[in-house]
């Protein structure tokens, strides 16, 4: 009987210091929780602060930078609409003004021509100073499009043609290209050049992705990939570039690329947007059935 006694002596105590040791346990994983939890809430308060801090001074500054930008633009298209009294070297400076902060957001290719024809036309400009303005011209124009260029090959497909300009016009190779799955053959024809502005009538046919199309337009040294593009089904666009003119030969590059990287001022078709989304809702569907 004492043992038995014993015994269960040591099992009341045992339940007891296992119920003391369950309510401490249960006590710090409360307090666990709660500290955790309250942790996690303030980090992810913080995260939301800091990330909406962020999104509010990346606003003012684009809304700062839109202003000065509109008070850029009024100035340079202000300089083209007074009388003449506005000499060439300003017209020339506020058109560089222009292209190197807003050309994917406007055509200036117009501004260019007229420049290139006040330059020559201009009898009193010594022939040293209208080599320099040809030269500033063609710099800023070659600059503009060697970046468009180099942007829309990296998102896009390419390839290159050279031109013998004595023997025009003549039919290039035809080039194959596919982008976002859809394949395309690229014929280019050229029929004449400019030969003292290096602008080119070219013919383009494309077929792949429906009915073949053909475009006919000109390709010069002002024409800006972003903005000089011919639109394609499936919201795609292809342009070309002209590369290097000389006396005898002329390289030209057609990209072939999303609509999504064209100018600002470009849109994708509604009926564009619909067949994307529904293609992607249709990939979405296949993927979650596998």
């Amino acid at each position: 009987m004492p043992d038995e006694k014993k015994a269960k002596d040591w099992w009341d105590k045992a339940e007891i210091i296992g119920k003391l040791v369950s309510g401490i346990l249960a006590a710090l994983a409360v307090a666990s929780i709660g500290y955790f939890s309250s942790s996690y809430l303030n980090d992810r308060q913080n995260n939301e602060l800091r990330i909406r801090l962020y999104t509010e001074l990346i606003s003012k500054r684009e809304d700062a930078e839109s202003a000065i930008r509109k008070d850029m633009f009024k100035s340079i298209i202000d300089t083209y609409t007074k009388p003449n009294s506005v000499s060439l070297e300003s017209k020339l400076l506020d058109l560089e003004l222009l292209t190197y902060n807003f050309h994917e957001s406007i055509c200036i290719k117009p501004l260019y021509i007229h420049i290139a024809k006040l330059i020559d036309s201009d009898i009193t400009i010594p022939n040293d100073i209208r080599k320099d303005y040809r030269n500033r011209l063609y710099k800023a124009a070659r600059e503009i499009t060697g970046k468009q260029a180099l942007a829309l090959q990296g998102v896009g497909r390419s390839f290159e043609r050279t031109i013998d300009l004595h023997d025009l016009p003549a039919l290039l190779d035809p080039g194959e290209l596919e982008l976002e799955s859809i394949k395309r053959t690229f014929e280019i024809e050229v029929f004449d050049i400019d030969e003292e502005t290096g602008e080119m009538e070219v013919e383009v046919s494309v077929y792949g992705d429906g009915e073949p199309y053909v475009n006919d337009f000109g390709v010069g040294p002002f024409d800006f990939p972003m903005i000089d593009n011919s639109r394609l089904s499936s919201d795609q666009r292809f342009t070309i570039v002209l590369d290097k003119f000389d006396d005898s030969t002329a390289t030209i590059t057609l990209i072939y690329f999303p609509g999504s990287h064209s100018s600002l001022k470009e849109k994708p078709y509604y009926q564009d947007v619909i067949n994307r989304l529904l293609k992607q809702e249709k990939y979405t569907e296949t993927a979650d059935t596998y």
